[in-house]
C-alpha cells in the first residue's frame, strides 16, 4: 500500500486516539486490523504508534499487546512431533549450544543413544518450518509393584525461542503419551544453581530427595 507521508501520519494519529479510548478487547481488534492494513505500508509503525501515545501507561499497554500478538503468531506455526533420526543433527546442535553437550552419534546403540530415544516413544521435538526449536528426550523406568515412571534425560529449548510456551507444549505432549500408557509420574535431575532449575519450577516440578531430583504429577 503506497501511502503519502501525510496519510501515514494521519493513520497513526487516528489509531493512537482509538487505542487510547478503547477497552482491552477493542484494543486487540484495533491492533489486528491496523497491522493487517498497514504492515507493509508504514515502516516501523509500531514505534510511531508508541510515539503518538501520550500516556506512559498506554505505551506499556501497547507494548504488552504487541508482544502477546507476536508470540501468538509465532506459536501458530509450531508443531510437536515424535523424534526421528533425521532430527539428530539439529538436536545435537541445540544440545551443544544450550547445554554444552557432546553430540549424539547416528549409528550408536544402547542406553541414551539416539536410537534408544527414537524407539522409546517418549521423545519429541518442537518445530517451526522444519527448524527444531526445542526437544525433550525421555524413557520409561520400572519402579515398585510393576509400575513405571518417565525419566527426562534432556530437555532443551533454543534460547532465542524461550518464553513463548514451547517447553509447556513439549511437556504437555509427553504428559498425553505417558497418561495414555498409564504412567503418572515424570522425573528429572538438575541443580539449583543453574537457570534451568527455575524453569522447571515454573513448569510445575517439585523438589524431591535433596536438591537434584525433581518430579511432576
Amino acid at each position: 500500500m503506497a501511502l503519502r507521508k501525510a496519510q501515514k501520519e494521519m493513520a497513526i494519529i487516528l489509531f493512537a486516539k482509538a487505542f487510547a479510548a478503547a477497552d482491552e478487547k477493542v484494543r486487540k481488534e484495533l491492533y489486528i486490523q491496523f497491522a493487517h492494513a498497514y504492515e507493509g505500508g508504514i515502516k516501523d509503525w509500531k514505534i510511531e504508534v508508541e510515539d503518538a501515545l501520550e500516556d506512559e501507561a498506554l505505551k506499556e499497554a501497547f507494548r504488552k499487546l504487541d508482544k502477546r500478538t507476536e508470540q501468538k503468531n509465532f506459536m501458530e506455526f509450531v508443531t510437536i512431533e515424535a523424534l526421528k533420526k533425521e532430527d539428530l543433527e539439529q538436536i545435537s546442535y541445540l544440545a551443544s549450544k544450550e547445554l554444552d553437550m557432546m553430540p549424539w552419534v547416528e549409528n550408536e546403540s544402547g542406553p541414551d543413544s539416539i536410537n534408544d530415544f527414537v524407539n522409546s516413544g517418549y521423545s519429541y521435538v518442537a518445530k517451526r518450518e522444519n527448524e527444531v526449536l526445542g526437544f525433550i528426550l525421555a524413557y520409561k523406568c520400572p519402579t515398585f509393584g510393576g509400575h513405571y515412571y518417565l525419566y527426562i534425560d534432556t530437555f532443551v529449548v533454543n534460547s532465542d525461542a524461550q518464553g513463548k510456551g514451547i517447553g509447556k507444549m513439549l511437556l504437555q505432549k509427553l504428559k498425553e503419551s505417558m497418561f495414555r500408557n498409564r504412567i503418572f509420574r515424570v522425573k528429572l535431575m538438575t541443580k539449583k544453581e543453574i537457570p534451568a532449575y527455575n524453569i522447571y519450577k515454573h513448569l510445575g516440578f517439585e523438589d524431591v530427595d535433596g536438591y537434584v531430583h525433581m518430579q511432576r504429577w
